[in-house]
């Protein structure tokens, strides 16, 4: 029998598939509240719904950018993928939904055993319960070496800025009395209240990396004056 079929009297002709003599009719799929439609397409907006059900008994509404961070996943099993910051940021949301723990299948661990740094595990480490320690980089345990004697000390007088001496060290650790703005640069580098140079807050401590023979430009961002300390780190 062919496909399609044509509705009595009105001769209006209707979609269908023939399967064993009967007619299956084909429709197009669309949701929304009563009185709407909204077609269902492959573009932002349009897909039908998901709800993702947790092993907690909570439901997630997964966004497109959490679908993607998912199929990253899913890509991750049969080859290798590097996480960026908006796959990293989606997977995050999932794991806050997650008031308890959630069991995971063999496709996901073997999925997660395949990510890390956009490279496989070594070879025979490709167990989550197995992996190698030794190949694992120790964490550090010292702290950073302050160059005390060669630290600075810099202080406002009024709305200006003050700028310090070439700072002979990669890395300096700032330390403000007041609030102000800093800038790094040349000889003639100029801190400035609003874009272009960094907030730091009274007392607060800041580790930057600069280039050594670099300057810092300091101004406050109040009515007092106050210092900015300079602390080369060995």
């Amino acid at each position: 029998m062919a496909d399609n079929v044509t509705a009595p009297a009105a001769g209006v002709a209707f979609a269908t598939d023939d399967i064993a003599g009967v007619h299956w009719p084909f429709a197009k799929m669309a949701f929304g509240p009563r009185e709407t439609a909204h077609e269902v397409e492959d573009a932002a907006g349009k897909r039908l719904p998901v709800l993702a059900y947790l092993a907690t008994g909570g439901v997630v509404a997964l966004d497109a950018a959490t679908l993607a961070a998912l199929e990253n996943i899913q890509a991750a099993v049969t080859g290798t993928v590097a996480l960026d910051a908006a796959t990293l940021a989606a997977l995050e949301n999932i794991q806050a939904a997650v008031t308890g723990t959630v069991e995971l299948g063999s496709t996901s661990l073997a999925a997660l055993e395949t990510i890390g740094i956009g490279q496989p595990l070594p070879s025979g480490t490709n167990n989550i319960g197995d992996v190698d320690v030794a190949s694992v980089p120790a964490t550090a345990t010292t702290t950073r070496a302050y160059a005390f004697a060669a630290g600075q000390r810099i202080t406002t007088s009024g709305t200006g800025q003050v700028r310090s001496d070439a700072v002979a060290a990669t890395e300096v650790l700032l330390h403000p009395s007041v609030r102000g703005f800093f800038r790094v640069g040349d000889a003639s580098v100029t801190a400035t209240v609003g874009a272009g140079s960094i907030p730091l807050a009274a007392d607060e401590k800041f580790h930057l990396r600069i280039t050594s023979g670099q300057f810092i430009s300091f101004i406050r961002d109040g009515a007092t004056d106050g210092s900015l300390s300079i602390v080369p780190v060995a």
